[in-house]
Parts: C-alpha cells; sequence; structure tokens
C-alpha cells in the first residue's frame, strides 16, 4: 500500500497494485520525468509536495493513457487532501 506522507503524517492511500496501475499509466504518458512525484510516492520515506502533486494529478488525468484510472486518481487527490488537512491540524 502506498501512502503520504507530510511532515509527521502518514496516510495510507492505494493498495500497490492499484497505484501500479497509475504508474503504468504515467509511465506511458511521460514517465517518472514527467511525474517525478507520483513516481516518488512509490517510496514510502518520500515527503510529497502536494502542491506539485495536485498538478501531476491533473495532467495525468488528461492524458490518454489515463483513461481508465480516473477512479484511481480521485482516491489518490482525496487521500492527498486529507493528509493536507491532518497535518495542517497538527
Amino acid at each position: 500500500m502506498v501512502a503520504f506522507r507530510i511532515g509527521d503524517i502518514r496516510l495510507d492511500s492505494l493498495a500497490d497494485n492499484d497505484f501500479a496501475t497509475v504508474l503504468n499509466a504515467a509511465e506511458q504518458a511521460g514517465g517518472a520525468a514527467s511525474f517525478p512525484h507520483l513516481a516518488a510516492l512509490a517510496n514510502p520515506d518520500a515527503e510529497i509536495d502536494p502542491l506539485a502533486f495536485l498538478d501531476e494529478l491533473a495532467r495525468l488525468s488528461a492524458a490518454p493513457s489515463a483513461q481508465n484510472i480516473h477512479g484511481f486518481v480521485g482516491v489518490l487527490r482525496d487521500d492527498l487532501m486529507a493528509a493536507v488537512a491532518a497535518a495542517s491540524e497538527g
């Protein structure tokens, strides 16, 4: 399972196989060079820049390769927002 880490907050998100589907779509749309924050989420210790991650999700959603992953993208977006809210609460 992948998880968002923002400061001391860690929030689980997609199952590994679902995230692999998202990464496959990202690979077809430009790979880690185009989606470095998305690729970094595979590292459990990576701290994510929320705005950059949201930008990457928006760009990935517009890619033809993302046609079948919009549900996963929505889960990632929602979980990221929950992690941001939890981090801002302290």
